[in-house]
């Protein structure tokens, strides 16, 4: 595949990628390790820099001399093997990420004077006042953010946001468990973060669940549209599409993405659980999933034959099954702690 257009780059570090060019992204650095080291190398140099110094100035002289650096670094190498252990992060990621640092430069030196010479007054920033709603611990709560987004937090979940977005990037705090429908504003970055994670789009449907001290694992599950999920414990960043779902287990500090069933996770949001093409034991991992449980299918279940459709998620697991057995053959009955599923006679 060839290489990716700087403009590309640029937008996709901006978070200002239509879904088509964050499809494009995710192509190219499936091509190689090396295409998504450099991409997000560049992206951690573009966060660092821009966190660490605000006048413009301070960033142009900070990058040439970290520039200059990568340079004679590059010349001396084949004379002292020992330089490279010595390069600052930066200076190594320039040397690997030549093909693009130009253009990560003028971004940011051109994106920090812009934003300095047009902030109307710093003291506005750190006064703004920031809202938090929070759910109660027996019932999800609706919350509408200033620029229409709409979400929902589970049962004791919080969310906090400034009580207007800034001109560049929309950006909220989350714990618990909550589902986005992100109003589109491909000028102004989706953000949602949490102490472990952060997952940015520009309009998106998608599941974010923080974690908890009890269970150390933050998941985000992408239902539609394009969204970057990433690690804030350890090194770890990925573009997701539809039907992925990123996992951080941020005690081992393990990041993963695998295919899922998204709206599973949601099901708390919207109470309905769907099936299609389910077989029996397809059913009965989605139960466990759901309701914590442990099923057993018997052997004398009919795994061939399939279910599609959509049961509304009231009571206990007790009436979703009773409920499929309308439809499958099947009963069940309770065996200690685990639950069995056989083949209903007649």
């Amino acid at each position: 595949m060839k290489e990716l257009d700087e403009n590309i780059i640029i937008r996709f570090i901006q978070g200002q990628c239509s879904d088509e060019e964050l499809q494009a992204v995710k192509e190219w650095i499936d091509v190689s390790g090396d295409n998504r080291d450099e991409l997000f190398r560049l992206e951690r140099l573009y966060r660092d820099m821009a966190a660490s110094v605000v006048n413009p100035a301070k960033i142009d002289t900070a990058m040439k001399r970290v520039m200059d650096k990568a340079m004679r670094d590059d010349a001396a190498e084949s004379d002292d093997a020992s330089v490279s252990k010595q390069r600052s992060t930066l200076a190594i990621t320039l040397s690997y990420c030549r093909r693009y640092a130009a253009a990560v430069l003028v971004l940011l030196v051109a994106g920090a004077a812009f934003w300095y010479t047009s902030r109307p007054n710093a003291a506005v920033k750190e006064d703004e006042k920031i809202v938090s709603v929070s759910a109660p611990s027996n019932a999800t709560r609706e919350v509408v953010l200033p620029d229409g987004t709409r979400l929902w937090l589970n049962r004791g979940a919080t969310v906090s946001y400034p009580e207007s977005f800034s001109d560049s990037l929309r950006h909220v705090r989350l714990k618990g468990e909550a589902y986005f429908e992100v109003a589109k504003n491909a000028a102004k970055p989706f953000v949602v973060s949490s102490d472990n994670m952060s997952v940015k789009v520009l309009g998106t449907i998608f599941n974010f669940n923080t974690g908890s001290p009890s269970r150390p694992v933050a998941e985000v599950s992408l239902i539609e549209g394009s969204g970057e999920a990433s690690s804030l414990k350890s090194p770890g960043q990925v573009v997701l599409s539809p039907g992925q779902k990123a996992r951080l287990d941020y005690s081992a500090g393990r990041f993963t993405v695998e295919n899922v069933d998204p709206h599973i996770d949601a099901v708390w949001h919207s109470g309905m659980i769907s099936f299609d093409n389910a077989t029996v034991s397809d059913i009965a991992r989605t139960l466990e999933r759901l309701y914590g449980v442990h099923i057993i299918v018997d052997p004398s279940v009919d795994t061939r034959r399939t279910y599609s459709g959509t049961i509304v998620r009231k009571g206990g697991i007790d009436s979703v099954l009773q409920l499929l057995q309308y439809t499958l053959p099947i009963i069940h009955r309770y065996d200690g702690n685990h639950i069995v599923i056989s083949s209903r006679k007649g």
